[in-house]
C-alpha cells in the first residue's frame, strides 16, 4: 500500500502531474468551446431567426409543423421575389426613391437573418422517418468530433507513462528500490496499477469534463434523441440515444487509453530512454491512424489509433455499403451487436496480454541486475 501510495504522490506532486491534468482540461474545454464557437458562426440577427424556428418548431415532426415549415419556405421566396421586383420597378423608374427605401427595408426586415433560417433548412432536411424529431445537435456534433485522434490526451498519457517508468529508469530509481529483497514485484504491481488508475482518471476528466461543460455553459440537450442525431452518425444503424453514443464511445476511447499506456511501459522498458520512447509511441498512434484514414478495416485491429478515434465503430465501415433500412431510409454497414462485444473482448485480450509483456520483461531484466 506504502507503494502505491508513494507512487501517486509522486506523480501528482514531484511530477506536477495534477497541474498537467489541469492544463489539459483547460486546453480541451477551450478546444470545445472554439468548436462550438465555430459551429455557431452566425451574426446576431441570423442566431436569433434560427432559434426562433427551432423553438417553435423541434421536437417531434408532425404533418402540421411540416405544413406549417413549407408555408414558411414559400413566403421567404416570395420576400425574396418582391426585393427583386422592386428593385427592377425603381430601376425602370416606375417607383420613387423614397418609395424603394420605404419598402425595401420593409422587406429587409423581414428577410433579415437569412444565414440562421438556411441553417434552420438544413436541421429540417435531415429529418426523416427513420428520425422524425426535429433538434439542434450542434453541442453533440462538436463532442463526438469527427473521429480525429486528441492529441493534447495522448501528450497527457504519454507524460505521465514516462514519469512513471522510464524517468525512474534513467534515474536508476528502479534500480535501488529492486535491490531490496520485496522490492521487486510490488513495485510492479504498483507501476502498472498507477498507470492503468490515472489513464482512467485522465479520460474520465477529459469526456466528462467536456461533457459537462457542454451542459453548464452551452445548455446540451436532446440525451434521449437517436445517435442518428448527430451529423457524424446520420446513417449509422445503431439504435442508440445521443447519450448512450457518447458514454460507449468514452468506453472505447479509455480502452484505447488503457492500450497506449501499456504499450509506452512497453516501449520505455525496452528502450530506457525517454526521447525514444516518446518517439516510437507517437510513431504507433499517428502513423497507423493517417497511413490508413481510408481504409475502414483498421477498425478491425485492436491499436491505439483506432480505439482512441473511436467513431468509427458506431458510424459507416464502408460508404460503400449503403442499404435501405426498413422505413425506405439509407442505412450504411457497421459493427454488429455481436462483432462489437467479440471484438472488445480481444481488445480486453490485448490489453492482459500487454500487461504481462510489461511484468515479465521488466522482472527478467532485473533479475539480471
Amino acid at each position: 500500500m506504502n507503494l502505491w501510495r508513494e507512487e501517486w504522490r509522486r506523480l501528482f506532486l514531484k511530477r506536477k502531474l495534477l497541474w498537467v491534468l489541469l492544463v489539459l482540461l483547460a486546453v480541451e474545454l477551450c478546444s470545445l468551446c472554439y468548436s462550438l464557437d465555430t459551429r455557431n458562426n452566425m451574426d446576431e440577427d441570423s442566431a436569433a431567426v434560427y432559434w426562433d424556428y427551432m423553438n417553435r418548431y423541434a421536437g417531434e415532426m408532425t404533418n402540421e409543423k411540416r405544413l406549417a415549415i413549407t408555408q414558411d419556405i414559400a413566403q421567404r421566396q416570395e420576400w425574396e421575389v418582391e426585393k427583386n421586383v422592386l428593385t427592377q420597378n425603381y430601376a425602370d423608374g416606375e417607383i420613387s426613391r423614397e418609395e424603394y427605401r420605404s419598402e425595401m427595408t420593409r422587406l429587409r426586415e423581414l428577410t433579415k437573418g437569412n444565414a440562421g433560417f438556411q441553417r434552420f433548412l438544413e436541421v429540417y432536411q435531415g429529418v426523416n422517418e427513420n428520425m422524425p424529431i426535429l433538434a439542434d445537435s450542434t453541442g453533440w456534433d462538436v463532442l463526438f468530433g469527427n473521429g480525429g485522434i486528441d492529441i493534447f490526451l495522448v501528450l497527457g498519457l504519454m507524460y505521465m507513462q514516462l514519469a512513471l517508468t522510464v524517468n525512474n529508469e534513467e534515474l536508476g530509481v528502479n534500480r535501488l528500490i529492486f535491490s531490496t529483497p520485496k522490492g521487486k514485484r510490488p513495485l510492479i504491481a504498483a507501476q502498472l496499477t498507477t498507470a492503468l488508475g490515472t489513464s482512467f482518471l485522465f479520460s474520465a476528466a477529459v469526456y466528462g469534463g467536456k461533457l459537462l461543460c457542454a451542459v453548464l455553459l452551452f445548455d446540451l440537450s436532446g440525451f434521449h434523441l437517436p445517435l442518428r442525431a448527430a451529423e457524424i452518425f446520420v446513417q449509422t444503424p445503431w439504435e442508440l440515444t445521443l447519450g448512450e453514443g457518447y458514454f460507449y464511445l468514452s468506453l472505447i476511447k479509455l480502452a484505447g487509453a488503457l492500450v497506449l499506456v501499456l504499450l509506452i511501459g512497453l516501449v520505455g522498458r525496452l528502450s530506457r530512454s525517454t526521447l525514444y520512447t516518446a518517439f516510437i509511441s507517437l510513431i504507433a498512434v499517428y502513423i497507423p491512424a493517417y497511413m490508413f484514414s481510408d481504409w475502414y478495416g483498421r477498425f478491425y485491429l485492436p491499436l491505439p489509433s483506432s480505439l482512441l478515434s473511436a467513431n468509427g465503430y458506431f458510424s459507416a465501415l464502408d460508404l460503400s455499403s449503403a442499404y435501405p433500412g426498413e422505413n425506405g431510409e439509407i442505412l450504411v454497414r457497421s459493427f454488429t451487436e455481436g462483432q462489437l462485444w467479440l471484438f472488445f473482448a480481444a481488445v480486453l485480450l490485448v490489453i492482459a496480454l500487454l500487461y504481462l509483456a510489461n511484468v515479465l520483461l521488466w522482472t527478467r531484466r532485473r533479475s539480471a541486475v
